[in-house]
């Protein structure tokens, strides 16, 4: 099993209106879903345009130890394959991502 992705077209579409996630708002969202699921890398689903992401959260620029210019709207979510192999990562935009689109896949 891998990392999960199931859209209507072969290519991810990025952000398609709505309000887009705030890096402040991405961040309290991963909080609470660590906390529910007691890791730090947390099972993830998120809604990304048209498209359905589920894996294991990796990496995330909205945490407080990734430096980011918070001029900048720019930066990502990395999602790992759900198998027992490291790869494929999914790299998501945060920019891209609506505010209501980010959830826990565990329970």
């Amino acid at each position: 099993m891998g990392t999960r992705v199931e859209s209507s077209a072969s290519r991810p579409r990025v952000f398609q209106g709505g309000i887009p996630v705030t890096f402040d708002q991405c961040h309290r969202t991963l909080t609470e879903i660590r906390r529910k699921q007691g890791t730090r890398f947390p099972l993830l689903r998120v809604v990304y345009g048209d498209t359905v992401v589920r894996g294991r959260l990796s990496r995330s620029d909205c945490d407080p130890e990734h430096s980011h210019n918070p001029a900048s709207p720019y930066g990502i979510l990395i999602l790992e394959n759900l198998g027992l192999n490291r790869s494929p990562e999914m790299i998501l935009q945060i920019a891209d991502i609506r505010d209501d689109s980010i959830h826990s896949l565990a329970g």
